[in-house]
């Protein structure tokens, strides 16, 4: 066995700069030129219902330009959870409700002499709507719909300015 130097394609292999766009973990310093992945807006599963598809297309004018077709699964996670939020909110607001808009529900229960006894708890539509909005969160920002995630996002057909040699050279001297 040779001892010393360096064996030829030893280690692991390099994952594919399309991969890494893919995974978020893409960057230009480290990989050396960008790579475009071309927007193309999915098409929406077979399983949607009405409301759903009207969900889908409105998604579409707000984030089309930078999302491409693998982006689907978070397209159907927020147009899923948007439309449960929508269903639990309706049904707060249905006035037939006993419980409707009111923050306490009521559990009824009778003792062993017949006497109706109420036991205060939380509404559940209010903790489900709680727990709706805190994963749809995870899809905004996986879409970019939220300021914040908005600049992180990359939207295609922005010019970049020329770069400059001379900062390119103050930048790689500074490390």
């Amino acid at each position: 066995m040779a001892k010393g130097g360096r064996r030829n394609h030893a280690g692991a292999k390099c994952k594919p700069n399309e991969m890494k766009v893919l995974q978020g973990t893409f960057r230009e310093d480290r990989h050396g030129t960008k790579v475009a992945v071309a927007a193309k807006w999915p098409e929406p599963p077979a399983h949607l219902s009405e409301r759903e598809r009207v969900l889908w297309d409105g998604l579409k004018e707000s984030c089309s330009p930078w999302v491409t077709t693998s982006d689907w699964v978070s397209l159907n996670g927020v147009v899923s959870l948007m439309d449960r939020l929508l269903k639990i909110q309706e049904a707060q607001r249905d006035p037939e409700a006993p419980t409707a808009g009111s923050p306490i529900a009521f559990k009824y229960t009778t003792d062993g002499d017949g006497n109706l006894n109420a036991e205060p708890k939380d509404n559940p539509l209010f903790s489900m709507e709680l727990k709706f909005w805190t994963g749809l969160r995870g899809y905004i920002a996986i879409l970019g719909l939220s300021p914040a995630d908005r600049s992180r996002v990359e939207k295609p057909g922005l010019e970049e300015k020329p770069a400059n040699p001379l900062d390119r050279f103050i930048k790689k001297g500074r490390g």
